[in-house]
């Protein structure tokens, strides 16, 4: 099991991309909780989990925490999620109800511009 972590914030106003690569584990699962933190709560976020092959119980609590305080914010939150496995794990949290989620990055850019609420 891949243990590092990349984590690439390209912010571009007036959203911001989370886009971590590597497997979200407990091993990582803080550093992965603190960028998510770190975000800017004035612009609408993406969180681009295509290049996550594998997400433990502990990457699921940094993201659900995450979310949950992004929300508070009022600013848009989508998530792009290509693994069957972990959109399945998304939709079992119920993550998805209250979530955008699609299937690429360029599928999330396209709902946020024609729905920037």
């Amino acid at each position: 099991m891949q243990t590092s972590l990349t984590i690439d914030d390209d912010g571009d106003p007036p959203h911001q991309v989370l886009w971590p690569r590597g497997d979200i584990e407990a091993s990582n699962a803080a550093v992965f909780r603190q960028s998510l933190a770190e975000v800017d709560t004035s612009m609408h976020l993406i969180i681009v989990l295509n290049d996550v092959p594998f997400m433990d119980s502990a990457g699921l609590g940094a993201l659900i925490s995450g979310m949950r305080d992004f929300r508070e914010s009022g600013a848009r939150l989508i998530m792009s999620i290509d693994k069957p496995a972990l959109a399945r794990l998304i939709g079992t949290t119920g993550l998805d109800r209250t979530t955008t989620v699609t299937s690429s990055y360029a599928q999330a850019l396209q709902v946020l511009r024609s729905d920037p609420a």
